[in-house]
């Protein structure tokens, strides 16, 4: 009936229950919620084929913003840059804005300290790509590339390419 009315799933329902006295585990409340056909098909996610983490440090990298935080002056947008080997946070910089010079100045003090990874994860947001070309080149990512790195794009719309820096957010 709570899966009915609220369309939750184990993690939320079991709250509920808990709060009515009834102590179930969530793994129990999924599964009653499968067994009475009551999935919702898009809210299903194929499990990954295969996990992938590069074999040395430095080879790859993944980098994203984490979103406006903070109030007023004090407002940024954390720019997160974990190497996807070691998960090893080489990068966490508030930025006030996405604009090239201060992302850049960003990644110049992260490659000092680090080096020059061989790649970068990013995605399809600025400044890591333009709708202004047809090939999405920002000027940021043409200065990445000049850095000799490569650079590689996450699927459109398709945040789990970049799970770990995502899991860290």
């Amino acid at each position: 009936k709570l899966r009915k009315r609220y369309g939750w799933g184990g993690r939320k329902l079991k709250y509920l229950l808990n709060k009515e006295a009834i102590e179930i585990s969530i793994a129990t409340i999924n599964r009653v919620i499968k067994r009475n056909g009551l999935l919702i098909a898009e809210d299903c996610h194929r499990r990954a084929q295969q996990r992938f983490e590069r074999s040395n440090p430095n080879e790859l990298w993944q980098a994203d913003f984490k979103g406006p935080m903070g109030r007023g002056e004090a407002q940024c947008e954390p720019l997160s840059v974990i190497d996807d080997h070691s998960r090893y946070v080489v990068g966490l910089v508030p930025v006030k804005n996405k604009q090239t010079p201060e992302v850049k100045k960003a990644f110049t003090q992260i490659f000092e300290e680090y080096g020059v990874p061989e790649a970068i994860l990013v995605d399809h947001g600025v400044p890591w790509w333009s709708t202004s070309n047809y090939l999405g080149l920002s000027t940021f990512s043409v200065w990445l590339m000049k850095q000799d790195l490569k650079l590689i794009y996450s699927g459109v719309n398709h945040p789990q390419t970049q799970g770990k820096v995502e899991r860290f957010h």
